[in-house]
């Protein structure tokens, strides 16, 4: 139908037969184009979540559903069903999914370095993102402090890890809503107005968009967790709140292993 060809941007020529199959993604086509084939063979009733990606360039979670036709006569006629987007449900159900998991790995991580590498990983492999870091805050000296471990990076690209004066990055009023626990979002730093003045300093490092979740511990920001990206980067919603959930189950994992070496250490 027209719902059908405006969400692939094709004609009706262009997706008969498999002509769908080029817009799955990478990591569903196969299972979903077997488990078609398979119940379509079998004339069974057929359903299949998987990811496609739609006109503008997007990939979509689709919920497709579909039951054989038969005639009067018994004669099999085709399916007929149905594919609604389900993205935004299917992604709260990842996301919840994937904090599970990362709870169950840092509850059995006693070294705090270890905690922030693990977490950083799994990070970056799920957002499919290039670089994330923590960075601990010295509200005193107006630094922020990127330790060695505690980031993920692509082999090869420089590391990050040192001491960041905090005005050489973002202006006081940005510094201001971290502060007060809000996430910074940046899609391009070299669009965004309030970049103006530090677009050469993350283009040095390799950063073009970037998303910051402060973590606050009685009511003072202490830590904050980046994802960075070399490319231009449309954060979405969905996507600032995993990091923010994340960041404060990271946060706290870390400060319970250091407050169990301070205490190994206090008895030896």
């Amino acid at each position: 139908n027209k719902a059908y060809l405006d969400f692939f941007g094709k004609t009706l020529a262009e997706v008969q037969d498999f002509g769908w199959q080029p817009h799955a993604h990478p990591d569903d086509g196969e299972r979903y184009t077997s488990s078609y084939l398979a119940t379509f063979n079998k004339r069974e009733p057929f359903r299949c979540q998987a990811r496609f990606r739609n006109a503008n360039g997007e990939y979509r979670w689709l919920d497709s559903v579909g039951l054989p036709r038969f005639s009067t006569s018994g004669e099999f006629l085709g399916y007929v069903g149905a594919s609604p987007d389900i993205t935004e449900s299917k992604r709260l159900d990842l996301h919840n999914q994937f904090i599970n998991e990362l709870d169950l790995s840092l509850s059995q991580i006693t070294n705090p370095d270890e905690i922030v590498q693990s977490a950083t990983n799994k990070l970056v492999e799920y957002l499919g993102a290039t670089r994330c870091h923590v960075s601990e805050v010295n509200h005193l000296d107006g630094l922020f402090i990127v330790r060695k471990n505690w980031e993920s990076l692509p082999y090869g690209i420089q590391s990050l890890a040192g001491e960041y004066p905090i005005d050489d990055f973002i202006t006081s009023q940005f510094w201001q809503a971290l502060e007060a626990g809000e996430t910074a979002i940046v899609n391009d730093v070299t669009t965004d107005p309030r970049m103006r003045d530090f677009t050469s300093r993350y283009l040095s490092l390799r950063v073009r968009a970037w998303i910051s979740v402060p973590v606050l511990y009685e009511k003072q920001c202490e830590a904050i967790l980046a994802v960075l990206e070399p490319r231009a980067r449309n954060w979405r919603p969905d996507e600032a709140q995993l990091l923010r959930d994340v960041a404060s189950r990271l946060w706290w994992a870390v400060k319970r292993a250091r407050a169990v070496e301070a205490l190994r250490g206090s008895v030896e």
